[in-house]
């Protein structure tokens, strides 16, 4: 999957956000998901509300996922990146999302499925879900 479907100014958003978090953190990888990634984002300005962009970092350590001193000033950039939309940035490590993916954890499941890989430093593999029974 790819950000194509998105609408230029979203694009070049997206690619601002890997670069704040690339140069910002030891990131691994960044996966968009949610509205954005499946293509049914909401901007209505007349009503005031817009989809916000879902992001979920994946770094080696808990201990750096864990470190609000260093996510909660880069989260604060991606947020002054976009107009309207909130940025929703989370953050957790290699291990914990795989044994999540593992055991059949629908979110983490439905990121790996669905999720549009926005960065990759090629370090990590997602594991594979579980079969939904």
């Amino acid at each position: 999957m790819s950000i194509e479907h998105l609408p230029p100014r979203k694009q070049e958003e997206l690619r601002a956000f890997v670069e704040v978090l690339r140069e910002g953190a030891p990131l691994g990888m960044l996966i968009l998901f949610g509205s954005h990634a499946r293509g049914d984002w909401v901007e209505d300005p007349e009503g005031g509300y817009f989809s916000d962009y879902d992001l979920l970092a994946i770094v080696e350590s808990p201990k750096v996922a864990d470190d609000a001193a260093l996510w909660a000033p880069l989260e604060a950039k991606l947020q002054e990146l976009t107009g309207e939309a909130a940025v929703s940035l989370i953050v957790h490590d290699l291990k914990f999302v795989n044994s999540e993916i593992r055991v059949g954890s629908y979110f983490f499941g439905d990121i790996r499925n669905e999720g549009v890989v926005l960065h990759d430093a090629r370090r990590f593999i997602l594991a594979t879900p579980k079969e939904a029974s």
